[in-house]
């Protein structure tokens, strides 16, 4: 994974149980970068129980994304999310 300033970013997620799609769009929120997916790839539906206080912005990719087959690189602003 390629590091970035924002990489060592603060995240806090509002909720426990929280899908992939809004997780992503409170790491969008948080940081000012953009999540980059393809939607055939990743089941954005899927509820995720992660409990995300103050982590890092790798931290909180890697508990997102732990069940779901996809990995993620940070490019710049983005953050583009891939199958494994």
């Amino acid at each position: 994974m390629q590091q970035t300033v924002a990489s060592s970013q603060s995240i806090t997620l509002p909720s426990h149980n929280i899908t992939i799609k809004d997780a992503f769009s409170e790491i969008e929120k948080q940081t000012g970068m953009s999540v980059d997916y393809d939607e055939s790839v990743i089941n954005l539906n899927k509820q995720v129980n992660a409990s995300v206080n103050n982590k890092s912005l790798n931290e909180t990719l890697a508990l997102i994304l732990k069940e779901s087959g996809c990995t993620f690189v940070i490019r710049n602003n983005h953050i583009i999310i891939s199958a494994q």
